[in-house]
């Protein structure tokens, strides 16, 4: 007669205060899997403008089969788009709803706020949301024909400026910073999100010819035009990092920059760079601590791709997130084989202290037939992570039971919890301790119970388990809701 194993776990019942921790640290804990999700020209949502509560649906259900897609292949973080041209994605008293949403001049009300839905919706999925604001672009001559009259543009005449027949908020007008930062006081106000994210906070590209020189030639702070427009933008930037830590310390700021910082010796030169063509200095903004993190957008490969990550580190002050461009698949952009992309997720991998990376855009990021899918989803797969730290919050939890069994799958662990759409995560250790915190986690969820395979379980072994919280809007782990060590051993069955 065969001899049946049978599953016992024991438990300790250990308080968690007096158990020592391990000093040893694994792979990093923070990891951001963000992607861009554009919703300038519907480009990734929606496909087209409501006039009638059926295409408000279909815009609804468009955003939930994508964030499922995005959640299915590890993202945790969504780069949100909702300004664009001088209009916001949702109702408001500082600019006009997005024409990617209603039709311009349609008088058509949108019967539900996008961006609470797609909040509410990100939520849902354990994925956080930052507010992506297109800073200094309003549109060509018909976009501000379309709004308004009383949108910024028409409002502030002298403020913007016409570019080669595009409008531009001008950075050098006190007005600029000012709009802005209602717009994020308006945002933070109404939208409990984890940050705010700038995209072209910048000089349009090699602009040697935008018509500012009079204004620059009345300044007597800067010597020249080129540091007097670096100047400008490094002012819209602190003056927004203060509205935003005005309302919240835990609230990033972030900004996309061009991919390239500077020309560095060495390495191959390009004439496209953020300080010298846009006159913008992410590396003055870390120094002066008005952002949070730096998201570059490295579109290239080879040479001007791989030495350029660690350059960027070694410049920067604050968190590096690497902004990949997937897109470049296509053979209208740059026809790259998906090779590259495989190659420099395999790369980053390698990279220590990196913050994350973010995906442009989320269309490229979840395609089969660009064959892009699979490596991003393969490398996000491969482990659990969360979005950037920003500490542990120092108020503790009432401290309650693991309530753990053996069952046929595995080793159930169940905890209790009133919060909605609360995300968890789970540290496990096979070393006899409870687990810091400061490790790489086992597992995130959103539900409140996990069951580990057996297979993954050591058999005579202490088990050291913790569950957390992570709060999506703070982005800071709230530990723990529990923790102790478990004693798992076999036995044959009809042992005493």
């Amino acid at each position: 007669m065969s001899i049946r194993i049978k599953r016992v776990l024991v438990s300790l019942a250990l308080a968690l205060l007096v158990l020592p921790v391990s000093a040893e640290k694994t792979s990093p804990k923070h990891e951001m899997k963000a992607v861009w999700l554009t919703t300038i020209y519907g480009l990734d949502w929606p496909s087209r403008a409501a006039t009638n509560r059926a295409d408000e649906e279909l815009q609804k259900r468009e955003l939930i089969r994508m964030l499922d897609e995005l959640q299915s292949i590890g993202t945790n973080t969504i780069f949100l788009q909702v300004r664009g041209r001088g209009r916001l994605i949702y109702p408001s008293k500082l600019e006009p709803m997005s024409t990617d949403f209603v039709p311009a001049n349609s008088g058509y009300r949108l019967s539900y706020d996008p961006l609470a839905f797609a909040i509410e919706e990100c939520y849902k999925r354990g994925m956080t949301l930052h507010a992506w604001l297109v800073v200094t672009p309003l549109g060509n001559n018909r976009n501000i024909q379309d709004m308004p009259s009383w949108s910024y543009p028409k409002q502030h005449r002298s403020d913007v400026v016409n570019y080669k027949g595009h409008w531009y908020m001008d950075p050098s007008k006190p007005a600029t910073s000012k709009h802005m930062r209602k717009i994020v006081k308006e945002l933070l106000d109404n939208y409990a999100i984890a940050g705010v994210h700038l995209d072209y906070i910048r000089y349009p590209d090699r602009a040697k010819d935008f018509p500012d020189k009079k204004r620059f030639h009345s300044n007597k702070e800067t010597p020249t035009l080129e540091d007097w427009r670096r100047y400008n933008i490094n002012k819209i930037v602190a003056e927004i990092y203060e509205e935003v830590k005005r309302h919240s310390p835990f609230t990033m700021l972030s900004a996309s920059v061009l991919g390239t910082y500077d020309n560095v010796s060495g390495l191959r030169e390009s004439s496209w760079t953020a300080y010298n063509e846009v006159w913008q200095d992410p590396v003055a903004w870390a120094d002066a601590g008005t952002i949070d993190f730096v998201v570059p957008m490295m579109y290239q490969r080879g040479e001007r791709f791989f030495p350029f990550v660690k350059e960027w580190q070694k410049v920067l002050t604050v968190p590096l997130v690497v902004g990949m461009g997937p897109y470049m698949v296509m053979k209208n952009e740059g026809n790259w084989t998906v090779q590259e992309i495989k190659d420099q997720l395999d790369y980053l991998d390698t990279i220590p202290n990196l913050a994350g990376i973010a995906m442009f855009r989320a269309e490229h990021t979840l395609s089969n037939s660009l064959g892009t899918r699979k490596p991003i989803a393969n490398q996000w797969q491969r482990s659990a992570s969360l979005s950037i730290d920003r500490g542990v919050a120092l108020e503790w939890m009432e401290e309650q039971e693991l309530l753990m069994e053996g069952v046929d799958e595995g080793l159930r662990i169940a905890w209790k919890s009133d919060a909605p759409h609360q995300l968890y995560v789970l540290y496990l250790s096979m070393d006899g301790v409870v687990p810091t915190g400061a490790e790489a986690p086992y597992l995130t969820t959103m539900g409140r119970e996990v069951i580990i395979p057996w297979n993954q379980l050591t058999e005579e072994t202490l088990i050291g388990i913790k569950v957390g919280e992570y709060d999506l809007v703070t982005n800071r782990e709230r530990q723990p809701v529990t923790g102790a060590v478990y004693y798992y051993r076999a036995k044959e069955s009809g042992e005493e």
